[in-house]
């Protein structure tokens, strides 16, 4: 599936820097085991296949380099820089509260991890006063997934969140919903290729329709 993006937006796009951020966060446990969960970065790398193309400037973060902290100290140096951040890293919502400075080594012992809460990256950004424009994603059991990502859009400040069902995690096709503050556009099944060309022409029309806006006021 080609991208075709409307005429008024090209010069505007290849002047932007998009940051594109795929996979999972590792949080360590010592120096050589770490918490992860099952992304494999597919999406993610979609949307920057999709992307490079049409360009000058852009910039893919793999999260598997990364802990959360990590991520975020890095994101929040270079992200008044960024025009577009399209967050599809999945980030860990725990840690470890302490990491070891050497391996573990295993005996007959239990050995208990207390895990603390990460920063919300996301929810972090939105609140700078210089963001860039937030698309974020959401992941969650059917049931509940349209209701937590509405509630994750407003109170995270996003400008448009792609809600995905657990149950597309680490396959090569996906269903998703594209969800603005004034619009709910949902998906078939599609491959992620092609998904990730429709998610990029939707950010770049509502990105577009935004910065129409402020420079008319």
């Amino acid at each position: 599936m080609e991208l075709l993006l409307p005429q008024k937006l090209l010069k505007n796009y290849n002047d932007m820097h998009i940051c594109i951020t795929a996979g999972g966060t590792k949080e360590p446990i010592d120096t050589v085991r770490y918490i992860t969960n099952a992304s494999s970065g597919k999406m993610g790398t979609a949307l920057y296949n999709a992307a490079k193309s049409h360009t000058k400037e852009l910039t893919f973060l793999n999260a598997s380099d990364y802990s959360a902290k990590k991520l975020y100290e890095h994101l929040n140096k270079i992200h008044r820089d960024i025009d577009i951040l399209i967050m599809a890293a999945a980030v860990a919502d725990y840690t470890p509260s302490q990491t070891c400075d050497h391996k573990i080594k295993k005996n007959k012992k239990d050995y208990k991890i207390i895990l603390e809460p990460t920063i919300d990256i996301l929810k972090k950004l939105g609140q700078s006063k210089k963001k860039p424009f937030l698309v974020g994603f959401c992941l969650e059991e059917d049931k509940i997934l349209i209701s937590e990502a509405k509630r994750k859009l407003k109170e995270k400040n996003i400008d448009i969140i792609i809600a995905n069902p657990v149950s597309t995690i680490g396959k090569e096709d996906s269903i998703a919903t594209i969800i603005t503050a004034n619009n709910k556009i949902s998906l078939p099944l599609l491959s992620k290729r092609e998904l990730a060309n429709i998610i990029l022409k939707h950010v770049l029309e509502v990105y577009n329709d935004k910065i129409s806006r402020s420079s008319n006021k």
